[in-house]
């Protein structure tokens, strides 16, 4: 992988195609590969993208601070406009599932100047509190392993050996802090923005308000909760490249 220093913290990320960009930011405790393990890197590549997976500070190859203010929305978003002006990119489509999505908010608040369009799996905008994370992480990497299996079933040994591989304190660190309500500062990206979210997740209700609030499509994905809304990408993958078509189509008519 390829690493960017951003105020300190290397950032590691993996360019694969040619083609219109697109960044891929994954959730809590996952990594840039997971994108690849479950089969969405080489499909969006033949669409004709390139792919951009990002290790989300904390995670993978990333730096992982132990200081939990090292870990705000801002300066998350930062790390994918360093990765993009480390590859020469003036702007791309951001598609963030989870923690990812809320990094892709981020962007959305900080740096819109830098989106084509923006894709959200399984998350809002909304003020939310983490406390959820905390307790979890209470019983160390294996007891956040165990929540997870508890909601979705088991995960594949792949992504169990991501999890369990995490640094415990800079994982803490980085659900230290509840999340800000967003939503006004998102909402004035002005960008295309799309929305998926299975029909069992908690975050279901919330995400679709806010699809409404920015008349972004909505796909509801049926019978799935917050971990398959990803992990079943043969679900998940058709309605994502349809938001990058359609945002594609929208900044070409523009």
């Amino acid at each position: 992988m390829d690493r960017v220093d951003n105020d300190g913290i290397a950032i590691a990320f993996e360019a694969s195609g040619e083609g219109v960009p697109v960044v891929l930011l994954h959730g809590f405790t996952a990594n840039a590969a997971s994108w690849r393990e479950f089969g969405y890197v080489d499909p969006l590549v033949e669409r004709g993208y390139r792919v951009i997976a990002v290790d989300a500070r904390g995670h993978g190859a990333s730096g992982a601070p132990h200081d939990s203010a090292l870990y705000g929305q801002r300066a998350r978003a930062g790390d994918v406009v360093a990765v993009l002006d480390a590859l020469g990119i003036p702007e791309a489509h951001v598609v963030g599932y989870s923690m990812g999505g809320w990094i892709a908010y981020g962007v959305a608040a900080h740096f819109p100047h830098r989106l084509l369009s923006l894709t959200a799996i399984g998350v809002h905008p909304f003020a939310q509190d983490m406390s959820f994370f905390r307790q979890a992480l209470d019983g160390g990497l294996e007891g956040w392993l165990a929540t997870v299996e508890a909601v979705a079933g088991p995960m594949p040994d792949h992504l169990r050996e991501t999890i369990l591989s995490n640094d415990l304190a800079a994982m803490r660190a980085a659900v230290a802090d509840d999340r800000a309500d967003m939503a006004e500062r998102v909402v004035l990206a002005g960008c295309p923005m799309a929305f998926l979210c299975g029909d069992r997740d908690r975050n279901h209700e919330p995400v679709a308000r806010f699809a409404d609030i920015v008349d972004g499509p909505f796909a509801s994905l049926p019978g799935l909760d917050h971990f398959a809304s990803w992990l079943e990408t043969g679900m998940t993958l058709p309605p994502l490249m349809d938001a990058l078509d359609r945002a594609g189509r929208m900044s070409r008519a523009a």
